[in-house]
Formats: structure tokens, C-alpha cells, sequence
């Protein structure tokens, strides 16, 4: 099935995909959301301004999977990873202005326009304080898992999969892995290797596409918030030519 960069006009259909993939997700799904059964359409909303913000930061990309609708001839979209370049070289992405691009200037504005749209309009679907959610979890998982991807060096400079779904009709049809080996080319392009954190039972998967090197977990270390709650999150990598100078 054929692979291509998202289009803005793709925006509402991707966070439609991310939504329905992520439903019944440990972490995204039961942990963050547990409300989302009652508040369905603030669920959706976390991930339609997840999506615009994201759109509006020149390290990412969206790639999705579509086939042709054989009645009338139009694209369906079936599938979205988002990529992520991490660390020197991510101003490259998008082209030659770099830094410089004045487009970058979208990803602040759009982020204080979402945040005021959180204030005004609170996110009901998520859980409460002092349990981790939406805005807190990154935040307060880093400092538990830094170490696997800052050491050693060569992993500082990766291509991430950040989110990957597929819709469930369109499961077990090669839609994901073509939308990881998207990514994994990449990477292979940049001389860089590629990171995933695998949700529960995706270990396999993630191993067959190419992460081979399965470096740590997301529930490492004392105190770890997620430690005794999730049975997923692998820090998976691919390997380089490179990691022997490691």
C-alpha cells in the first residue's frame, strides 16, 4: 500500500485515526483518559490540538497509509505514524531555511492558542490530579528514562516513531509496518538509528520491523510513576554501523 507525507487537509482524519488507535491503550487510553467513555468528545479534542500543535513543529513528520476507494476513486486514509528527527540535524527536515524558517513561529503561537483552549475548556476525559495525565506525564517520566537515549552518544540523534495507529479494519494488512519501514529509511538516509517506546504486546512487532535492541523500559527506576502500572513501554532501537564506537 502506498505512503506518503501528510497534507494539512489530512489534519482531522489523522487525529480521528490517533484517537481510535489509542482508545484502548494502556497508557494514552486507561491511564490518561479513563473518562473518555463519558466525555468522548473531549477525548477527541486531546488529540485534534495534540495533532495541530505537533503539525506546527518542523522536527515532525506525518506519514499515512491510504488506498484508493474503488467507487469513487478517492483516497482513504488508513493509517498515520508520527516521526520524529531528535537532537543536531532535525532543522533539515523541512528544507533549507532551517532555523530560520518563519513557520516555526506557527508551533509557539499554536501552542499558547491550545493552552487557552485547555484553560476555557478543561479536558473532562482525563484524570484527575495527582494522577499522571495529559500535560504531566512526559515531563515527569524524562528524568527515569534519559539515560536511554543519551547514552551512549550516538542514540542522541535518532529519528523517533512517536505515535503510531492504524484503523482496525485496516490491521494485519502491512499498513503499519510500511508506515515504520517509512521512518526506518529515514533514519538509514541520516546515518542515524531510529527509537520506539513499544505499548504493551507490540514488542514483537517492533523487533521484526527492525528495532532490534530492546535498551531499557519506560517503568525503570524508584519511584517510577508508571512502575507496577503498565505492562508495556520497551525502549526499543535499531542499530547503526556506528554502535560499536559506542
Amino acid at each position: 500500500m502506498p505512503i506518503r507525507v501528510a497534507r494539512l487537509s489530512d489534519l482531522f482524519t489523522i487525529s480521528s485515526i490517533f484517537a481510535a488507535g489509542f482508545y484502548n491503550e494502556e497508557v494514552v487510553g486507561d491511564l490518561m483518559h479513563p473518562y473518555r467513555a463519558q466525555h468522548h468528545q473531549d477525548y477527541l479534542a486531546y488529540w485534534r490540538r495534540k495533532c495541530w500543535v505537533r503539525w506546527c513543529d518542523y522536527s515532525r513528520v506525518f506519514a499515512v497509509s491510504f488506498e484508493q476507494d474503488g467507487n469513487e476513486g478517492k483516497e482513504v486514509l488508513t493509517g498515520v505514524a508520527e516521526w520524529q528527527r531528535v537532537g543536531l540535524g532535525w532543522e533539515r527536515v523541512w528544507g533549507v531555511w532551517g532555523t530560520w524558517d518563519p513557520r516555526l513561529l506557527l508551533r509557539w503561537t499554536m501552542t499558547v492558542v491550545m493552552l487557552i483552549f485547555d484553560t476555557l475548556w478543561p479536558n473532562r476525559a482525563a484524570s484527575k490530579p495527582p494522577e499522571v495525565g495529559p500535560t504531566t506525564l512526559e515531563p515527569i517520566l524524562w528524568p527515569f528514562i534519559s539515560h536511554h537515549y543519551l547514552s551512549p552518544p550516538q542514540r542522541r540523534t535518532h529519528w523517533s516513531l512517536s505515535c503510531l495507529a492504524v484503523l482496525p479494519q485496516y490491521q494485519n494488512h502491512g499498513h503499519g509496518r510500511q508506515l515504520v519501514a517509512w521512518g526506518l529509511e529515514r533514519a538509514r538516509q541520516d546515518g542515524v538509528p531510529a527509537a520506539v517506546m513499544a505499548a504493551k504486546g507490540k514488542e514483537v512487532f517492533y523487533k521484526r520491523c527492525g528495532f532490534t535492541e530492546l535498551v531499557g523500559w519506560a517503568t525503570d527506576g524508584l519511584n517510577n510513576p508508571l512502575n507496577g502500572r503498565i505492562g508495556g513501554g520497551a525502549i526499543m532501537f535499531t542499530g547503526t554501523k556506528n554502535d560499536s564506537l559506542g
